[in-house]
């Protein structure tokens, strides 16, 4: 079961956008008053996404491999909870979440899991869900937020609460193009030290 859960989780860490990265050094911690009010800002624009669909670019850093990898998909989500994320290139693989159901595929193998059977899907389903729209930053009781800002962009960083999520995930940071309360980029940091950066293209949002 750890196994499947750690392919879902780097499946499902997604971002928004084709801004160019902000790094982290470039952004400063914002004040408590500052932080209520961007993660305001930010909740109110995705409870306004009723659907999404796009392309993806996904860069792995993995201990083990000298070389970054680069895979290639597409995603489609809705607000009611459905998401598809499929990967394309260099293979196939993909996961979906309908009907508190998780569905991942790779070739003729197929694994299923209810959510309301495990809570550690279910913690990492929300962190989807934020990753997407930036749902859920207000009072998370999974992962502790803390929000930065520079320029054009703001970034929330996740921190999970719980040991059973840290053994997967060390950090999740979500960059948002300030002006358009979204989204623009998503890198998780992996608790072996692996780092995974996904960039989204051919966005296209339903309102």
């Amino acid at each position: 079961m750890k196994s499947y859960i750690r392919n879902f989780i780097v499946g499902a860490v997604l971002s928004l956008g084709t801004v160019l990265p902000m790094s982290a050094q470039q952004l400063r911690k914002v004040t408590a008053q500052q932080s209520a009010v961007m993660i305001k800002e930010i909740s109110k624009s995705a409870q306004m996404v009723k659907a999404l669909s796009c392309d993806f670019i996904q860069v792995s850093e993995v201990s083990f491999l000298e070389e970054k990898v680069t895979s290639h998909g597409l995603m489609k989500y809705r607000n009611m909870g459905s998401l598809v994320w499929q990967y394309t290139s260099p293979f196939k693989y993909t996961f979906s979440i309908d009907n508190n159901v998780v569905t991942m595929k790779s070739g003729s193998r197929t694994q299923s899991v209810d959510l309301a059977a495990s809570k550690t899907f279910q913690n990492v389903v929300k962190m989807v869900k934020s990753s997407i729209t930036g749902q859920n930053l207000n009072n998370n009781r999974d992962f502790s937020v803390v929000m930065y800002a520079g320029g054009n962009t703001w970034m929330a960083q996740l921190t999970p609460r719980h040991n059973q999520m840290k053994q997967f995930v060390k950090t999740v940071s979500l960059y948002f193009d300030k002006s358009r309360r979204m989204v623009n980029k998503v890198v998780m940091m992996q608790a072996n030290g692996d780092k995974i950066t996904i960039e989204l293209t051919n966005i296209k949002v339903s309102r």
